[in-house]
C-alpha cells in the first residue's frame, strides 16, 4: 500500500516532466488494434430480442480516426452485418457501415468512449435515403444503446502496461491529436 501511494505521488509530481517517466501516449494504431480486436471477437451483439423479431449486429471490421479539435473526438467507421429473424420470413441480413463518434475518458484503468453519436448508418442498398432519414427520430434511442454498450466495455485497457496502469491513478484526462492520445493530469 505504501509503495502504491509513493508511486502515485511520484507520478503526480513527474507527470508534467515527460523526460523522467516518458510520455504517456497511445498511438492511433494501438487504439485501432484494441478496438478492432474487442468488437470483432465479441461476435454478434443483440440489439432487440422479442417474440416478433430478433435484431443483431456483427462487427466485421473497424477503422479508427482520431480528430484533433478543441474537444477531441474519436471517429469509428464500422463494417457490420445487421441481421434479423422474422417469423414466417426467416433470416434477413444487410451490410451497414455506420460511422459513430464520441469523446474519451479514463476510469477504472481503462479508456471509455462517452457520449457516442451516430453520424451516419452507411447503408448503400435500396431505400438508403429513407433509412438514413428514419435515423433522425430514432437517433437518440440508438445513441442510448451505444452509450450503454460502451459504458460497460472500454475501448482500451490501461492495465496491459504496468506504467500506464499506475499512471491511470493520477492521469484522468485524455487529449486527442491526429497521431494518438496523451494522458494528462
Amino acid at each position: 500500500m505504501k509503495f502504491a501511494l509513493l508511486a502515485v505521488v511520484l507520478l503526480s509530481g513527474c507527470a508534467h516532466q515527460q523526460g523522467l517517466l516518458g510520455e504517456f501516449r497511445i498511438n492511433e494504431s494501438q487504439i485501432q488494434n484494441a478496438v478492432k480486436t474487442a468488437l470483432v471477437e465479441k461476435g454478434s451483439l443483440d440489439l432487440v430480442q422479442s417474440s416478433v423479431a430478433d435484431l443483431s449486429i456483427r462487427v466485421q471490421d473497424v477503422t479508427i480516426d482520431l480528430v484533433a479539435d478543441p474537444d477531441g473526438r474519436i471517429v469509428a467507421q464500422l463494417d457490420t452485418q445487421l441481421s434479423t429473424q422474422l417469423p414466417f420470413v426467416g433470416r434477413i441480413s444487410t451490410d451497414l457501415s455506420p460511422k459513430i463518434s464520441g469523446s474519451l475518458e479514463i476510469r477504472e484503468q481503462a479508456i471509455y468512449l462517452v457520449r457516442p453519436m451516430i453520424e451516419s448508418l452507411g447503408y448503400q442498398g435500396p431505400y438508403a435515403q429513407g433509412l438514413e432519414q428514419s435515423l433522425g427520430p430514432n437517433a437518440e434511442r440508438l445513441a442510448a444503446a451505444l452509450d450503454l454498450y460502451f459504458s460497460e466495455y472500454p475501448i482500451y485497457s490501461l492495465a496491459r502496461d504496468p506504467k500506464l496502469k499506475l499512471a491511470s491513478r493520477v492521469l484522468k484526462t485524455v487529449r486527442i491529436d491526429d497521431a494518438g492520445l496523451s494522458l494528462v493530469p
